[in-house]
């Protein structure tokens, strides 16, 4: 068996949760880039590693922490109060 038919194992992380885990490498690149759509990982750094190895990776998203401190961001009712 040469290098290029050996199965690689594939894991995509979002922080400190594994995302997936084994040999599917369609199936992880679908997670990789869904995760960096859901904002429960805005925050954290997404990876993708190939044989232990960092192969791709998303950073935080830019501006997020300003979004988590900024009281003017909140879902409030913009118009609650003006009644």
């Amino acid at each position: 068996m040469n290098k290029e038919d050996r199965k690689k194992h594939i894991t995509v992380q979002a922080g400190q949760h594994v995302l997936y885990e084994g040999e599917n490498i369609e199936k992880a690149r679908k997670i990789f880039f869904e995760a960096a759509d859901q904002p429960e990982y805005y925050g954290d750094r997404i990876i993708f590693l190939v044989d232990g190895k960092v192969s791709a990776e998303f950073r935080e998203r830019i501006g997020y922490r300003q979004q988590q401190d900024d009281p003017s961001t909140s879902d409030a009712d913009p118009d609650a109060g003006n009644a």
